[in-house]
C-alpha cells in the first residue's frame, strides 16, 4: 500500500476500503452476467428498471446516509455503492430465474 503514498491516514482509509471494493467486483460481475443474459432474452424493460432502481433508490441514499449522515467517509459511499450493485445482482437474478422456468415451462 506505501509504494505511491506515504501519508498513514490515506493508507489506512485505502486499505479499509479493498475489501469492500473486492466484494464490489463479485456483485458487479453478477449484475452485469444478468442483465446481459436478460438482454439475451430479449427482456430490456424491466430489468433497466430493476438497475435503476437498484442504483438510485438503494446504492445512492445508502452511500449518502452511511458516507455522510453517519460519518464512515468513502468506506460508506462505497458500501452504499455495494448495496446498490448486490440489490441489482440478486433482483436480475430471480427475474432471470422466473423468466428462464416460465420459458421451460412453455416448452413441455
Amino acid at each position: 500500500p506505501a509504494l505511491f503514498v506515504e501519508e498513514q491516514s490515506v493508507i489506512q482509509i485505502t486499505a479499509g476500503i479493498l475489501l469492500i471494493v473486492a466484494v464490489f467486483q463479485l456483485s458487479d460481475g453478477f449484475q452485469v452476467v444478468g442483465l446481459s443474459a436478460l438482454r439475451g432474452l430479449e427482456d430490456v424493460r424491466l430489468p433497466t428498471g430493476i438497475a435503476l432502481f437498484a442504483y438510485w433508490m438503494v446504492g445512492l441514499p445508502v452511500g449518502y446516509v452511511l458516507g455522510i449522515y453517519w460519518e464512515f467517509g468513502a468506506q460508506g459511499v462505497w458500501m452504499g455503492l455495494l448495496a446498490g450493485l448486490s440489490t441489482a445482482a440478486l433482483l436480475l437474478t430471480l427475474r432471470f430465474y422466473s423468466r428462464t422456468t416460465a420459458l421451460m415451462q412453455s416448452q413441455q
